[in-house]
C-alpha cells in the first residue's frame, strides 16, 4: 500500500477530505473513492463491517479482507464496471448481462432446453467467436434463417448443405419439395421428412427434375398451413389442397378496370356438394391479353394456380402494361377444366377508362329531390353511354323500381332505331324487355345525368354499349348491360318521405287496462302522452294538431273502443288531439271487456285531411288490452287544492278508489257497487275547524276540531267516492288523512290553509297567468289584481316577481298557497335578500383587496400581518353569512366591521421615514445627529450594510448612533416598528468614514 503525507492547508480542505481524515487507518489505492480498511479500525460483526471504536456501520464503499462492503453490508451489484455478489466478484446474470469473475464474459446460462449462450455479456444473435456457429437469441439456429441478408437452412447452428427452396401441394395427397441442388435417390427416404399433422408415406425423386422430391401424404385439409421438416429441421410451409371437387365456378365480377402498373384482383366463387368444405380447392386462372405480346412483359399471357379461402373464393392479383387493351379471364378447378367459368374481362388503361362520380352530395333525398352524377370516358368522347339501374337488371317486371327516373337522358326508348329525349326509368327485365337511357358525352368525354323520383332506392350503372354509327344512325350494341361490358357503378340514391317533425308516443301505466264497467262502475282505460318536436328536438308550439286512429286489424272493434270518449267511424279516420304548452298532447283509450287496441298517432302531411295515408308522419303506440278492473289504490283531492281557502268557505275533500291505471273505478262490496266506509282524520292548527258532514269515530264527540288537536270521522262512500266537507273561520292550517282499510285501500293526505284577509287569496286567472308566463313583466301585470302585492315596496315587489319567475322556469309547483306565501313574506325576504347580497358583495371586495399585494419591509409593501387581520375579518363575516339562523339585522351589522377592515388594510402600507440626514464621521468616532420621533408603542431598529466600515445602534431609544470603523462608505437602514414588531416606516442614512 502506498503512503501519503497529509497536511492541513485550510480548514476548508479538511472538510473536503471527509472520512479519510478521521484517522490514519485508511489509505487510498486504486479507485479514488474506494477505501481499504485496516483491521485496527474496523471489524466484522454479525456479517456487517462496523467501526471497531463505535460499533456503527462503516459508511460508503469499503474493501476489507477481499470483500467489498457498502454502508457496512456485503455489496451486490455493479461497482466500477465490476459485478459483485455478496461482496465477491461474481459470475452470472445481472440485469440481463452475463458476468464472469466480475467482468462481462462469455458462457452458457441455464440448463436443458432453457440453456442460452452469452457472448461479451450479451445474449448472442450471430456467430460464436470460437464455434463459428450461428446463434439466435442465445440458442443454436435451426430451420430457415436469414443472416446478413442471406437465407440458409441451419441445424444446431450449422448450415445444412441440403437447402429446401419451396414446398407445394400438388393435390390432396401429393406434395412437391424443391431443393437448391439435385438430389440422389439413394439419399431420399420418407423418414427424413416430417409434416406435423400429416403422415408422409413415401418420398421419391421426381423423374423430370432431380431437384424435386415428391412426397405422398395422408389426405390434407384444404387451406390448412403445413410445415415440412427435413432431418428434424423445420423448413418451408405450404397450403393443403382439398379433395373436394367443385360442381360449379363463377366470376365474382365479370367486368373490371385496371390501371397499368397497378394490380387488379380477379376472383371466382366455387360451389361444392352440400356439407363439403369450400376451402383449399385449387383453381387455375388463364388470362389472355388482347395485345397478344406473350413473349414479353407487356400484354403477357398468364396461367396461375391459387387456392380458395373458407368462403370458396379464389383470388389472383396481377398487372399488365399495355393501355387500351383487354384481358379475357377464364378459371376452372385445377384438374377439371370441364367445369369452367364464363369469361370475365379486365379493361386496362393509364387511368380507369369509364368512371361515374357524385356531383350532388348525399345519398338520401326527399321525394321529388334530385341527385346529379358525372360521367368521364375519354375513349367515348362525342359518343353515347348507357345508364341503367342495378335494381332493374334481370328482375321480373313486377319487381321493377318504377318511380325513379333518369330525367335528362339524351336518347330514351325501348328499341335501337326509335328514341326520344327526356325522362325514363331504365330496365332490362328477365322476360326480355328493355327500356334504355343514353347520355351524350362532350369532346372531352364528360357528361352529367340526373336521377329523381320517390319512394325507392336505385344504383345507377353506366356502361359502354358498342359504338354508334353516324352513317347508319344505329348502335352496334343492344342497349342491354352485358356482364363483361365496360361499366362503372355509381353510389346508390334513396328517395323517400322527408319530415320536418318528429313524434314520440308513450303509453302510461299498464297494458292490461280496466274495461269499461266490466266488474263495477268506471270508464277504466289507459292514457297516452304524445310529444311533437321539430327535427332538431325543439318542442312544437301550443295548438299544433295531431291525430289518433286505428289501422285495420289493430283494434278489436271500432264501435266499442273509444278515443277520448268517442269512437271513430272508419279505419284511418283521425281523432284530433292538440299540443299544449309543453309540446305534449294526451289521449285516453277505453274499451269493453276483452277488447284490444293499438293506436297510431299521425300528423296530417299527406293528401287526405284528418285521415291517415302513406305520406303522413306516423308512429304506432303500444297495444292496450281491456280486462277486469283491479282496484288497490286511491287518491285524496280537495276542490280548492291549488289555492288558499277564504275563512268561512267550505272545502270538500274526496277520497276516490282507482283502477290499475289510476282512473276512478268502483268495485262491488257486499253486493253494493262502490260503497265502503272511509275514515278521515282531521288535524287543525292555529284555528278551530268544523266538519260539516261525517260521523265522529268516537261516540259522543262533536264535529269541531280544536286547534292543536285531531279527530277522526267516518263517511260512507258512494260509487267509490267518499266526501268530507269542512270550514274554518280563522287562519287554520288543516291536514286531512283518509283511508279505507275495510276494502284494503291505502292512506292518503292533503293539507290546505284558510286565510281571513281576502286580499291574500290568489284568483284562479292570476294563478294561470303566472304559470303560463314566459317573461317577468307578464307576472308583474298579473299580480296587479292582488291587493297585498300592490302595497309592497319596489324592492319587495321585485323580489316577488323574481322569485315566481324562477319557480316557473324551474318547473316548481305553482299553487295559490305558494304565491300568497311569497307575497306575504316579501318585505322581510326582500330586506333579508338585500342584506345578504350586500354582505356577499362586501366579502368579495375584501378578498379582492389583498389580491396581488405583497407583505414586506420595503416602501409600498403591505405591513407584515395586515392580510392576516383582514382575513380574520372576512372569516367572521362569512360565518354570519353562512349561518342559516342569521337575521337581516345580523347580516347588516356584519358588513360594517368588514368594510372598516378593508379600509384599515388599504392604509396598512410601509411608508418612507423622512428627516434622516447623511453623516460624515471619523474612524472610531460616533455620530448621533439623526433622531426619530416615535409614537406610543413604536420602537426603532437600525442596521449597516458594511459593518467593517461603520456600525449602527439605537441610542436613548430615539437616536441613531453611527460609529466609524474604517475609511469608506456605508448605508444605514433605519426602521420604525409598531407594537407588534412589524416594520411600518423605513429609510436610509448615507455614511462616509474618513
Amino acid at each position: 500500500m502506498g503512503k501519503f503525507n497529509l497536511k492541513f492547508v485550510k480548514p476548508v480542505a479538511s472538510l473536503a477530505i471527509g472520512a479519510a481524515v478521521l484517522t490514519g487507518s485508511f489509505a487510498v489505492t486504486g479507485a479514488a473513492d474506494t477505501a481499504f480498511a485496516k483491521a485496527a479500525t474496523v471489524k466484522v460483526s454479525k456479517g456487517k463491517l462496523v467501526s471497531a471504536k463505535s460499533g456503527k456501520a462503516v459508511k460508503g464503499y469499503k474493501s476489507y479482507k477481499g470483500v467489498l462492503y457498502k454502508n457496512g453490508k456485503k455489496f451486490t451489484g455493479l461497482y466500477k464496471n465490476t459485478y459483485y455478489k455478496s461482496g465477491k466478484k461474481g459470475t452470472g446474470l445481472y440485469k440481463n448481462v452475463y458476468y464472469k469473475a466480475g467482468k462481462k464474459g462469455s458462457g452458457w446460462v441455464g440448463s436443458g432446453s432453457s440453456k442460452k449462450w452469452y457472448q461479451d455479456g450479451k445474449l448472442l444473435t450471430g456467430l460464436g467467436k470460437n464455434s463459428g456457429k450461428l446463434f439466435i437469441k442465445g440458442k443454436y439456429a435451426n430451420g430457415i434463417q436469414t443472416y446478413k441478408g442471406v437465407e440458409k437452412l441451419y441445424k444446431n447452428g450449422v448450415v445444412v448443405k441440403t437447402v429446401v427452396d419451396a414446398a407445394k401441394a400438388i393435390n390432396n395427397t401429393t406434395v412437391e419439395v424443391t431443393f437448391a441442388e439435385a438430389q440422389k435417390a439413394s439419399d431420399i427416404s420418407a423418414g427424413r421428412f416430417v409434416i406435423d399433422g400429416l403422415e408422409v408415406t413415401n418420398a421419391a425423386v421426381k423423374q423430370t427434375d432431380d431437384k424435386v422430391i415428391v412426397l405422398t401424404t395422408a389426405a390434407q385439409t384444404g387451406g390448412k398451413t403445413y410445415t415440412v421438416a427435413l432431418d428434424g429441421v423445420k423448413s418451408r410451409t405450404f397450403k393443403g389442397v382439398s379433395n373436394v371437387q367443385a360442381t360449379a365456378i363463377n366470376n365474382v365480377k365479370s367486368s373490371l378496370q385496371g390501371v397499368i402498373g397497378k394490380e387488379v384482383k380477379v376472383q371466382t366463387q366455387v360451389e361444392v356438394p352440400a356439407g363439403s368444405s369450400k376451402e383449399g380447392i385449387a383453381v387455375t386462372f388463364n388470362i389472355t391479353n388482347s395485345a397478344d405480346t406473350s413473349n414479353s412483359n407487356f400484354g403477357k399471357k398468364i396461367t396461375a394456380e391459387v387456392f380458395t379461402d373458407a368462403n370458396g373464393v379464389a383470388s389472383y392479383s396481377y398487372t399488365q402494361y399495355v393501355a387500351g387493351t383487354e384481358d379475357v379471364v377464364e378459371a376452372y378447378p385445377t384438374g377439371n377444366a370441364s367445369v369452367k367459368t364464363t369469361q370475365a374481362k379486365v379493361y386496362w388503361g393509364n387511368t380507369e377508362r369509364l368512371t361515374v362520380a357524385d356531383v350532388t352530395t348525399g345519398t338520401s333525398f326527399a321525394n321529388g329531390g334530385k341527385k346529379v352524377y358525372k360521367i368521364s370516358s375519354a375513349e367515348n368522347a362525342n359518343g353515347y353511354v348507357n345508364v341503367t339501374f342495378k335494381e332493374n337488371v334481370g328482375v321480373n317486371p313486377d319487381k321493377l323500381v318504377r318511380d325513379i327516373k333518369v330525367v335528362d337522358a339524351n336518347r330514351t326508348g325501348s328499341v335501337n332505331d326509335s328514341f326520344t329525349t327526356g325522362d325514363i326509368t331504365p330496365w332490362q327485365v328477365s322476360t326480355g324487355g328493355v327500356q334504355y337511357a343514353q347520355i351524350k358525352l362532350d369532346a372531352s368525354g364528360n357528361a352529367t345525368f340526373t336521377v329523381s323520383g320517390s319512394n325507392g332506392t336505385v344504383t345507377p350503372i353506366v356502361f359502354a354499349d358498342g359504338t354508334y354509327s353516324t352513317s347508319t344512325n344505329k348502335w352496334t350494341g343492344d342497349n342491354k348491360l352485358a356482364p363483361t361490358e365496360l361499366q362503372a357503378q355509381a353510389s346508390a340514391v334513396t328517395f323517400d318521405k322527408s319530415f320536418t317533425q318528429s313524434l314520440k308516443v308513450v303509453a302510461n301505466g299498464t297494458a292490461n287496462a280496466a274495461a269499461k264497467n266490466a266488474n263495477g262502475n268506471g270508464d277504466g282505460g289507459r292514457s297516452y302522452t304524445v310529444t311533437v318536436t321539430d327535427k332538431d328536438g325543439k318542442l312544437a308550439t301550443k295548438g299544433t294538431k295531431a291525430y289518433v286512429t286505428f289501422k285495420k286489424g289493430e283494434v278489436s272493434s271500432l264501435s266499442t273502443v273509444a278515443i277520448n270518449g268517442s269512437t271513430i267511424g272508419a279505419y284511418g279516420a283521425g281523432k284530433l288531439i292538440t299540443v299544449g304548452d309543453n309540446g305534449e298532447a294526451t289521449f285516453k283509450l277505453t274499451g269493453a271487456l276483452n277488447d284490444y287496441a293499438t293506436p297510431t298517432v299521425f300528423t296530417d302531411n299527406g293528401n287526405a285531411n284528418a285521415t291517415l295515408d302513406a305520406d303522413d308522419l306516423q308512429l304506432v303506440g303500444e297495444t292496450t288490452y281491456f280486462l277486469k278492473a283491479t282496484v288497490t289504490d286511491a287518491k285524496l283531492t280537495v276542490d280548492d287544492a291549488d289555492k288558499e281557502v277564504q275563512a268561512g268557505t267550505k272545502a270538500t275533500f274526496t277520497y276516490q278508489s282507482l283502477d290499475q291505471n289510476g282512473f276512478a273505478y268502483a268495485l262491488e262490496y257486499d253486493k253494493v257497487t262502490g260503497q265502503y266506509y272511509t275514515t278521515f282524520v282531521v288535524s287543525a292548527q292555529f284555528a278551530d275547524v268544523t266538519v260539516l258532514n261525517g260521523t265522529p269515530s268516537v261516540t259522543g264527540q262533536d264535529n269541531v276540531v280544536l286547534q292543536g288537536t285531531n279527530k277522526s270521522f267516518k263517511v260512507l262512500a258512494s260509487n267509490g267516492a267518499a266526501k268530507l266537507e269542512l270550514k274554518s273561520d280563522g287562519n287554520a292550517v288543516v291536514k286531512v288523512e283518509a283511508s279505507a282499510s275495510q276494502v284494503s285501500l291505502p292512506s292518503k293526505e292533503v293539507t290546505i290553509s284558510y286565510v281571513k284577509d281576502a286580499s291574500t287569496v290568489i284568483p284562479t286567472d292570476v294563478l294561470t297567468a303566472i304559470k303560463n308566463a314566459t317573461r317577468k313583466d307578464q307576472i308583474a301585470t298579473a299580480l296587479e289584481a292582488v291587493a297585498n302585492y300592490n302595497n309592497l315596496s319596489d324592492e319587495a315587489a321585485e323580489y316577488v316577481v323574481d322569485t315566481l319567475f324562477a319557480a316557473v322556469k324551474d318547473n316548481t309547483s305553482i299553487t295559490s298557497i305558494y304565491v300568497s306565501g311569497v307575497i306575504d313574506g316579501a318585505e322581510v325576504k326582500a330586506a333579508f335578500a338585500t342584506a345578504k347580497s350586500n354582505l356577499e358583495s362586501a366579502i368579495k371586495a375584501a378578498k379582492a383587496a389583498s389580491t396581488g399585494k405583497t407583505e414586506g419591509a420595503s416602501v409600498g409593501d403591505q405591513i407584515d400581518g395586515s392580510a392576516t387581520t383582514l382575513n380574520g375579518a372576512i372569516t367572521t363575516a362569512e360565518s354570519v353569512l353562512n349561518d342559516t339562523k342569521s337575521t337581516t339585522d345580523q347580516l347588516t351589522a356584519a358588513k360594517a366591521p368588514l368594510d372598516a377592515a378593508v379600509v384599515a388594510y388599504n392604509n396598512a402600507k410601509v411608508v418612507t421615514l423622512s428627516g434622516l440626514k447623511a453623516v460624515t464621521v471619523a474612524k472610531t468616532a460616533d455620530d448621533v445627529t439623526n433622531e426619530v420621533t416615535l409614537n406610543t408603542g413604536e420602537t426603532l431598529a437600525v442596521s449597516s450594510n458594511a459593518a467593517p466600515v461603520a456600525t449602527a445602534s439605537v441610542d436613548t431609544n430615539t437616536k441613531v448612533k453611527v460609529t466609524g470603523v474604517a475609511e469608506g462608505s456605508a448605508t444605514i437602514t433605519v426602521q420604525v416598528l409598531n407594537a407588534a414588531g412589524k416594520v411600518i416606516k423605513t429609510g436610509t442614512i448615507s455614511v462616509t468614514v474618513n
